[in-house]
């Protein structure tokens, strides 16, 4: 009997690991989008995405995320370095805050670069909106 459950610890042992394994794998290099209304105002809908992000890290401590914040391309080059810098950090608050140590998040803002392609219906001040965005990009501890 005892020979059995040995068996068993082990191979339970094994899925487990495996299980582990295949959710961190399938989760590495997933991207989330949350958008800005004006400034580092997030819209509505960011809150259940970065729940989501929170809930990710919480259940994979192998997994960090890196945050890059954007902006449109209305304005000064050097205030929307800084307004893309204050948007991921304000991402990367609202995680630390909800129980993620903050060295397992990275930030960085990079302007308006990167700009999105304009959908050939869309305005200009749609496109400029879709632009104010942050990307978090989920990646292994290992990488950032």
């Amino acid at each position: 009997m005892r020979k059995y459950l040995g068996s068993a610890i082990l191979i339970l042992t094994i899925v487990t690991v495996l299980i582990s394994s295949y959710i961190t794998s399938s989760i590495i290099g997933k991207t989330y989008t949350v958008e800005f209304v004006r400034g580092d105002r997030m819209e509505d809908d960011s809150a259940t995405t970065i729940a989501e992000i929170t809930d990710i890290l919480k259940s994979n401590p192998k997994v960090k995320a890196k945050i890059t914040g954007y902006t449109s391309n209305d304005g000064d080059d050097q205030a929307n370095l800084e307004l893309s810098s204050h948007r991921a950090d304000a991402i990367k608050a609202q995680i630390v805050a909800n129980g993620i140590d903050d060295s397992r998040i990275s930030t960085i803002g990079l302007g308006s670069k990167n700009q999105l392609d304009k959908l050939h219906d869309e305005t200009d001040v749609e496109w400029q909106h879709r632009n104010s965005r942050a990307e978090i990009k989920l990646v292994k501890r290992d990488t950032l």
